[in-house]
């Protein structure tokens, strides 16, 4: 009776040991598993620096890319390119066209917004926006493209700056609204003295145009917001309650504090912090929330507020570099807050959106690796982050994905950082 006692407990033990030896992914939860279906490669061989920046899902099971240039492709649903169109001047040398933002319009077509620093496409001069001390800098000027879905041009509008000193226009997101389109983008103001200090400043604006392109109303936001990590600016998108959110990176204005001494524009890094702002279809501010020395880089909805990533400040010596998850409710309350551990060589770029059980994908690179890698990471609720994807030995980078409606086809854009000749559309399907 003892040995066979003796027996049950060694198997027992055994069993626990055994446990003990699984990876810590096999105890937890089971984790999501992605297939590949399919992978394409796409370049464009008149253009030294082929440079893809965003991927959307589209109405009929395709996708569509957008790249600097202004680029647009459309893909089907097995990775074949159906089409591609070009805006750029008509002869050389072509100027530097950047795409911000694409999306898919209801009822058919696209819109893409971004700058131009063209004579040509803006309808005015653009070189030395500064006059003789400009060097061979030229300004740039907003502009959103409207195409159908053949991929024909059907109007275009270049936005003119409000004064002669608001420089490097940008449009930087779009969203699509009953009424027409909303636009949000950026000027650089100045240089302008601030206390005895010259620094420039990019102010924030927000503007509704009609379906045909006509311009409705357009009006600016605090002169503090402006982004300074992120080269796309703030982030915009549609909440659950129906409301517009922004969100990116911002820092303090220059104080004058008590002792006369001044704060914030010579230490920018000591003053950045996360900024989200909740805005009605007028554009006026209903809430708003920062999170102080945490650098913005993504946001997505969840299903009953939102989920923002965020990364520390690289000379932040009193914190782990950690990436932190923030859960807020619709009035931005913090509702929970993941941290990833032994997650510090990844650098995301953007959530690509919440899964299931709180789980979140984001995409991005890995930076302690050389050269450069494009990964997927998961990140739960329990805070064990985990590379879902790593590609590696590619010098590239996932530069924007899209996620369908039913979170069950995943499609990831890598663009190459090092050799910007080819970038790939890899699909993916999620399994549960």
């Amino acid at each position: 009776m003892k040995k066979k006692i003796r027996g049950r407990i060694t198997k027992i033990g055994l069993a626990f040991f055994c446990i003990l030896l699984l990876p810590s992914w096999a105890t937890a939860e089971q984790w999501v598993s992605l297939n590949q279906v399919w992978e394409k490669g796409f370049t464009e061989k008149n253009w030294i620096l082929f440079d893809p920046r965003r991927v959307i899902h589209t109405a009929d099971g395709g996708y569509a890319v957008l790249s600097n240039g202004f680029l647009l492709y459309k893909f089907g649903s097995k990775g074949n390119v159906e089409w591609y169109r070009e805006i750029r001047e008509s002869t050389p040398p072509y100027a530097d066209n950047v795409g911000n933002d694409l999306i898919e319009v209801k009822g058919g077509g696209f819109l893409v917004v971004g700058s131009t620093n063209s004579d040509e496409l803006s309808g005015r001069n653009m070189s030395k926006p500064f006059g003789a001390k400009s060097g061979n800098s030229r300004d740039t000027a907003p502009i959103a493209i409207k195409f159908a879905s053949d991929g024909t041009e059907e109007w275009r509008r270049v936005i003119e700056p409000p004064e002669p000193g608001y420089k490097f226009g940008e449009l930087d997101r779009a969203i699509e609204i009953k009424e027409g389109f909303l636009l949000m983008g950026r000027y650089l103001v100045g240089p302008s003295e601030s206390f005895g200090i010259r620094i420039a400043r990019r102010v924030s604006w927000l503007m509704q145009v009609s379906k045909g392109g006509e311009i409705v109303w357009k009006k600016f936001l605090d002169k503090e917001l402006f982004a300074k990590i992120k080269p796309e600016g703030f982030d915009f998108t549609v909440g659950g309650d129906g409301n517009l959110v922004m969100a990116g990176s911002a820092y303090n204005w220059a104080v004058r504090e008590p002792d006369g001494s001044i704060r914030g524009a010579r230490n920018e890094e000591a003053q950045e912090y996360t900024l989200l702002l909740k805005l009605n279809e007028n554009g006026e501010e209903l809430y708003r929330t920062r999170i102080d020395r945490r650098r913005y880089t993504g946001i997505t909805v969840t299903n009953n507020g939102y989920a923002v990533i965020t990364m520390p400040l690289l000379d932040d010596a009193r914190r782990p570099r950690q990436l932190v998850l923030y859960y807020l409710d619709e009035k931005f309350d913090t509702k929970n807050e993941v941290r990833c551990r032994d997650f510090e060589e990844f650098k995301p770029l953007g959530l690509v959106g919440v899964i299931r059980d709180g789980e979140v994908l984001a995409h991005g690179m890995s930076i302690g690796r050389n050269p450069f890698n494009a990964v997927l990471a998961s990140i739960p609720s329990n805070g064990k982050c985990r590379e879902v994807i790593y590609k590696s030995r590619s010098d590239a980078s996932f530069v924007s994905a899209s996620l369908s409606n039913d979170k069950h086809d995943l499609v990831l854009l890598q663009s190459a950082i090092l050799n910007r000749k080819e970038s790939k559309l890899i699909r993916y399907e999620l399994d549960y």
